[in-house]
Formats: structure tokens, C-alpha cells, sequence
């Protein structure tokens, strides 16, 4: 029996509108995010467990942007991810994250301004 290990990494979106200093609206969202690294994968036989073919490392980026709206009223974007992945794979796995925020902070910026 065949079993892969799956590398999963989810990012998060989180809007706040707020005025005079007081939240009034907060919506976050999360998406699955697609890594191109092939999994590792371990062949199993019946009756046996899985063991850590490496110890993973967690690559988290984050960024926020607060756009006045006028009239003491403000909108606070914050955009979150956090990838696992192994030693190695690091630096790679930062810029990955690295882009994906930078993406959807611009995304979420341009909906704000109504662009």
C-alpha cells in the first residue's frame, strides 16, 4: 500500500473596515494553496506506521495595508500564509509565499478603491 504524504498550505485574508478607531465590519477568508513540489511519498506495508522522513520547517509571510476611506473611516487589509516544507526547500518556499501575499494584497487593494 502506497501513502503520500501531502504538503498543504493555506492562506488567509482579512478585511476590517473601521471608524473612528472602532471595527465595524471584519471578514476573513482562507484558500488552499497549490505547491508545485512533488510530495514526498513512503511505501507501507499492512500493519506498519508512518515515519517523518524529515523534520519540517513552517515558512510564514505576512503584509497589511490600511486605506483612509475618508470621514475618520479606515479599511485594514491583512494577508497571511504559512507553507510546510522541508529544510531545504526554505528559501524556495518563502518566495512562493512571498509572491502569493504580495498577489492578493494587490487584488484586495484595487477591489477597495474600486479599481
Amino acid at each position: 500500500m502506497a501513502v503520500t504524504v501531502k504538503k498543504k498550505a493555506t492562506g488567509e485574508v482579512t478585511v476590517e473596515k473601521k471608524a473612528k478607531g472602532q471595527v465595524l465590519t471584519s471578514e476573513t477568508t482562507q484558500e488552499p494553496v497549490e505547491i508545485d513540489a512533488p510530495p514526498p511519498s513512503v511505501e507501507l506495508q499492512e500493519g506498519t506506521t508512518l515515519q517523518a522522513i524529515a523534520p519540517y520547517c513552517e515558512v510564514g509571510f505576512e503584509a497589511s495595508y490600511t486605506h483612509n476611506l475618508g470621514n475618520y473611516e479606515s479599511c485594514r487589509v491583512n494577508v497571511l500564509i504559512k507553507i510546510p516544507c522541508l529544510h531545504q526547500e526554505i528559501d524556495e518556499a518563502f518566495d512562493l509565499a512571498k509572491q502569493w501575499v504580495d498577489e492578493r494584497l494587490t487584488k484586495v487593494n484595487a477591489e477597495i478603491k474600486g479599481e
